[in-house]
């Protein structure tokens, strides 16, 4: 029997990445503002004086310090180059992740460039729980998330699989798997 196979859902999983780091950023940008309106850029020429740091011996020159827009528009251009990590990382990584279910066991492959990193079978009766992990707010409006395989009799403790469309209905599918391969196991028991 062909085996199933299962990969994340990237697109949902660069929303998700994109959408909490421009919340963190919008978050910071907002702090920015609020100290240049009500205590001014100075603070950061008494932060630097607090630990040791004097900012003319390190050629700033405390009477012209960057204005807030001159920050903001800095940590735009921070923002734009972990915007296009994020997108290198999404797309080299978790592109090249499957999750391949066969009739005894399941398979998780990862690789890159054509070479797998790693490759790890998970038989079904080592599958101790399945269970819906917590992704944040984003997850569930999107139907996507992650589902904890806790392990037992392996090296491994437990298994993330990220990423996945429907995560509900793909655990009660493990569960299901689970089950026939106890209920073999069982029938092989008691005919052998």
């Amino acid at each position: 029997m062909p085996a199933d196979v299962l990969r994340p859902n990237i697109a949902k999983l660069f929303i998700i990445s994109l959408l909490k780091f421009a919340g963190t950023a919008l978050g910071i940008i907002i702090v920015i503002i609020v100290l240049h309106l009500f205590v001014g850029m100075e603070v950061f020429a008494e932060s630097f004086g607090a630990i040791g740091v004097a900012l003319p011996e390190l050629g700033i020159d405390v009477g012209v310090l960057p204005s807030a827009g001159a920050v903001i528009t800095l940590l735009a251009g921070v923002a734009i180059v972990i915007f296009a990590a994020m997108g290198v990382y999404h797309y080299v990584l978790l592109t090249n992740l499957r999750y391949e279910f066969e009739d005894e066991q399941m398979k998780v492959y990862q690789t890159v460039a054509f070479l797998v990193l790693r490759e790890q079978a998970i038989p079904y009766r080592n599958i101790s729980r399945v269970s819906i992990a917590e992704d944040g707010v984003l997850a569930p409006i999107l139907s996507s998330g992650s589902l904890t395989l806790e392990l037992s009799a392996m090296k491994q403790q437990q298994v993330r699989l990220r990423g996945l469309d429907n995560p509900q209905q793909l655990a009660a599918y493990i569960q299901q798997r689970i089950n026939a391969s106890l209920a073999m196991a069982y029938q092989q028991g008691e005919s052998g």
